[in-house]
């Protein structure tokens, strides 16, 4: 299995991930619609999207992600086009 080198980490694939999505509470309406379509485009047959806890503001909304990712190059697909959805400031 191939591995690539992240700060000393070696991520190992395929591998089980479970990511964060932090989304601005006004553009967080319809955005697992959007996850799903996401992880679908990139191939994903078997994920779970579920909502997570809002900040204590208010103003942002969490997003649950997990996944099987088979290879690295699924992988950057993955955190690219997810990165590029309306309203996401940050995915963990």
């Amino acid at each position: 299995m191939p591995g690539i080198n992240l700060t000393q980490q070696t991520l190992k694939f395929p591998l089980n991930w479970h990511g964060r999505l932090i989304v601005d509470i006004n553009q967080a309406n319809g955005i697992e619609r959007l996850l799903h379509q996401t992880l679908h485009g990139c191939g994903l047959r078997n994920f779970q999207v579920s909502t997570g806890s809002t900040s204590a503001k208010g103003t942002y909304r969490t997003f649950l992600l997990t996944s099987d990712i088979p290879d690295i190059m699924t992988f950057r697909a993955i955190t690219k086009a997810l990165s590029t959805l309306p309203g996401v400031k940050m995915l963990l």
